[in-house]
């Protein structure tokens, strides 16, 4: 975090996932007077500071700043019972070192959409203004104890059967969210519309290619007049042309490009990976994981015998930033996992290893119509995360054979213990926080 001549203009709030929340609000719920304490690290967006937190233990005895190290960042959960103390007072009694950061959040047993929360940073005392729940049924409350506003009044008309179908509650909630997109091609562009027909508020989109003859067919709502033009900034303009009311933004780079990174960490409700290449998709899952940020993951892909075809698959892999959520790497697995490591680790334009592969070596081609029930799927599957329907990762998978049933099976899924990467990801959280 800044020095403290900037702290006067912080505006502070406090991310938590929906598994490290339930695990320590059931059994204070029982065990009232007593505590949730966890580790929590830094993002910052400008004036905004979020504190992020993914685990919390539960104990019953005051924690205090003397038994943590002298530098630590950590959150404090209080659910009062008999006493009825304000969040900077709940602060001073656990008694942070002068050097520590420390949140407190105070819910009430009556009304768990009434809190109370305060930082303390460094000796100073700083209100927070809002805290989210992240993950399946998650919520977010500002200090009024209300759900922040979400759509503008002028598209409640037009999106009156969605609405209808979603109900007000899942409505406003899809309609309140950011959503990252890393491949804006065939399938990304298709997970575009959807989403703002779904009345998404804002898109950030990331590609680095150019739009192509071979992409119009699969792509509804390009033209040939954007031929030649970045993928991203063409769906944008086109994005914009079918609800004016949307915010879209886009970054003509990889997601392995360091600038593309810094957009994917910015705070969002969602990230979406349609690319055909591993590295960027480990690259955003991992991400999604730190930030705290769900990750939806979707793949087609057709095989061929001779001139007909022999398979055509889907995969859509929705991992929750749960610890025990997983990654891409042990949901589904990648195909070349040495590869891809060598990949991420490689410095910023450095030259690929191995032959290059066209894309015709490794799949028969993309139709509209699989990536249409792939995009469904993937965005159906998400709505009941939102919703609180479901509750962990899951993954879909469906396959399709001529003349044969359409076939599907689908499960919650959870982190593999051994996966590396998940693992490290877990000892980056409990280490010290960044800033």
């Amino acid at each position: 975090m800044p020095e403290h001549n900037a702290t006067s203009k912080r505006e502070i709030r406090v991310l938590i996932t929906r598994q490290a929340w339930d695990s320590a609000l059931r059994p204070l719920l029982v065990q009232t007077d007593g505590f949730a304490v966890g580790p929590i690290q830094w993002r910052r967006e400008g004036t905004v500071w979020e504190a992020l937190c993914s685990r919390l233990e539960t104990t019953g005895q005051l924690p205090r700043g003397l038994a943590r190290p002298p530098l630590d960042d950590w959150l404090v959960v209080v659910m009062q019972g008999d006493t009825s103390l304000s969040a900077s007072q709940w602060l001073l009694r656990c008694e942070p070192r002068r050097s520590q950061r420390l949140i407190v959040v105070v819910l009430g047993t009556a009304d768990l959409s009434r809190w109370d929360a305060a930082l303390w940073d460094r000796e100073q005392l700083r209100d927070v203004v809002e805290i989210s729940v992240v993950g399946g049924g998650g919520f977010r409350v500002e200090r009024s104890g209300q759900d922040s506003p979400v759509m503008e009044p002028q598209t409640l008309e037009r999106s009156s059967r969605t609405a209808g179908a979603l109900g007000q509650r899942v409505f406003r909630r899809v309609g309140s969210s950011t959503v990252t997109i890393v491949g804006t091609g065939r399938l990304g562009s298709l997970l575009a519309f959807h989403l703002a027909g779904l009345g998404v508020s804002r898109l950030r989109l990331i590609d680095p290619d150019v739009l192509q003859w071979g992409n119009l067919d699969a792509m509804p709502g390009l033209t040939e007049r954007d031929v030649g033009q970045p993928k991203a900034q063409a769906l944008a303009k086109r994005l914009l042309a079918f609800r004016r009311q949307l915010l879209v933004s886009y970054v003509r780079r990889s997601a392995m490009d360091p600038e593309a990174q810094r957009v994917i960490r910015r705070r969002t409700d969602l990230i979406v990976t349609t690319v055909d290449d591993d590295a960027p998709r480990l690259c955003a899952s991992l991400i999604a994981k730190q930030m705290l940020t769900v990750h939806l993951d979707v793949a087609t892909q057709i095989t061929r015998e001779g001139d007909e075809p022999s398979e055509i698959r889907a995969d859509i892999r929705l991992l929750t930033p749960d610890r025990d959520g997983g990654c891409v790497a042990c949901v589904g697995g990648l195909a070349d996992v040495e590869q891809t490591l060598y990949q991420l680790g490689a410095p910023p334009g450095v030259l690929s290893r191995g032959e290059p592969i066209a894309w015709h070596q490794q799949r028969a081609g993309s139709l509209l119509t699989i990536n249409s029930i792939a995009v469904g799927v993937a965005l159906q599957t998400w709505i009941d995360l939102v919703a609180g329907r479901l509750r962990s990762s899951y993954w879909h998978r469906l396959r399709w054979r001529p003349a044969a049933p359409l076939e599907t099976a689908g499960s919650p899924v959870f982190a593999e213990p051994d996966c590396r990467f998940c693992q490290a990801r877990d000892q980056r959280f409990t280490g010290k926080s960044a800033g």
